[in-house]
């Protein structure tokens, strides 16, 4: 892993001690088990990072980078490995938490919703219950609007269904509010009769929003914003014809300086990565 920040142009590798001190035996399982977080701690005036891994043995490795003191610290954390974790559509840091999306199985119909949340200052985890269960013709995504935790509940859509629905959303929106309980917001999210003159298909996911009233998302063939107060809609740019992701992410630039020799760090870490491919390229070889 590494730092950059474009604003300076400065780019530094983050130490790796921490992946050399866990024992083989309690590597994750695969990349999917870890979960990464990266904020600003306005208490402590520090940058962290943070790695929740399940790991193999279910050993507690779960490390902590602190910017300002350039070290990784090992934490304790509660959270059990069967609720279904998924990191968030941007980077969800407000007020120096971190907050990850996670569902639990209550029935083959029906889940529940957690938010857990690690504290920077305080260096703890911990949860938070979400508003609503959902059903199986339901999904959820965590993101940001408005500088808050938003979570969004996403309604699949029949098209045979009648059309008394016409003036209800094709996502729920809620906002976590500073006393941890959470509010709907209404009237940000287009209409299906709205969408369905601009998507036929009623085909489309959430890539973010911009400024305080503009959602923008993707149909299946371009990335459109939506004026929720004109209640119009503006095409940004066609999808390319390959397979890729797509995400809108909240930009400040800063001019805090990440530190430290910036080419030779750049060089150190690319030349590390090429020796790496290097050896990975040698095994197939030799598996051929």
């Amino acid at each position: 892993m590494a730092l950059w920040n474009p604003a300076t142009r400065e780019f530094r590798p983050l130490p790796r001690d921490f992946f050399d001190s866990i024992p083989e035996t309690s590597r994750p399982i695969n990349y999917y088990n870890n979960y990464l977080g990266f904020g600003f701690d306005p208490s402590s005036h520090d940058y962290n990072v943070v790695c929740v891994s399940f790991l193999s043995d279910m050993a507690k490795h779960n490390p902590f980078y602190s910017l300002n003191k350039n070290c990784w610290k090992f934490l304790d954390c509660n959270f059990h490995a069967d609720p279904w974790m998924s990191d968030s559509s941007c980077s969800t840091c407000v007020n120096g938490f971190y907050y990850w999306l996670t569902e639990s199985y209550i029935s083959p119909r029906k889940s529940g919703v957690i938010i857990r949340y690690f504290d920077m200052h305080n260096e703890v985890f911990g949860e938070i219950p979400g508003p609503i269960d959902y059903t199986s013709n339901q999904h959820c995504e965590l993101s940001i609007y408005k500088d808050s935790i938003c979570l969004l509940v996403y309604h699949h859509h029949n098209r045979h269904d009648d059309d008394d629905d016409d003036a209800i959303p094709i996502i729920d929106v809620w906002l976590l509010n500073d006393d941890r309980s959470w509010t709907k917001v209404v009237n940000l999210i287009p209409t299906r009769i709205e969408l369905r003159n601009v998507v036929p298909t009623m085909t489309c996911w959430t890539v973010g929003f911009w400024d305080q009233d503009k959602f923008i998302f993707e149909s299946e063939n371009e990335i459109i914003h939506f004026d929720t107060k004109t209640r119009e809609f503006t095409p940004l740019l066609d999808k390319p014809k390959q397979v890729c992701d797509r995400a809108a992410l909240s930009y400040k630039e800063s001019r805090v300086s990440i530190k430290g020799d910036i080419f030779n760090h750049m060089q150190e870490f690319f030349e590390e990565y090429s020796e790496d491919e290097d050896c990975k390229n040698e095994d197939s070889k030799d598996d051929e």
